[in-house]
Order: C-alpha cells, then structure tokens, then sequence
C-alpha cells in the first residue's frame, strides 16, 4: 500500500461494508484501524501536500465507522 492507493483501499472497505459483506462488525473495525494506522504511517509528517488527502482519508474513515455502528 501507498500513497496512490490506500484511499482506493479504503473506498473499497467501505463499499464492502455498505453491502453488508462483513459479517462480523469487530473484523470491519480490527481491518479498519489497521488501514488507518497504516495511512498514517503514510501520511508522516503531515504537510501543506498531504493535508487534503489525510482529510478526506479521516472522513471516510469516520463516515464509514459510523455507518457500521448506525448498523448494529
């Protein structure tokens, strides 16, 4: 994973989620972090440049954590 495609990555969980293809919200959310913490580590340090991805990248990650508690 990378800078070109961790948001493709997270995209995809998400989409996975909404279609109810995880079954069990705790893995969802064990993956989820993992990805999160994985981002981050990409992100460091934080700059004018990758500031705009981080947002986005903390907003799915927040929009999509909320779906799947919204869920059970």
């Amino acid at each position: 994973m990378d800078k070109s495609n961790f948001m493709n990555v997270s995209k995809e969980m998400a989409t996975s989620a909404e279609a109810h293809e995880f079954t069990n919200p705790k893995v969802f959310l064990d993956m989820f972090k993992d990805l999160f913490y994985a981002a981050k580590t990409i992100l460091k340090p934080l700059t004018h440049q990758n500031a705009d991805i981080a947002l986005q990248y903390c907003e799915v990650c927040a929009l999509r954590t909320e779906d799947l508690l919204v869920m059970n």
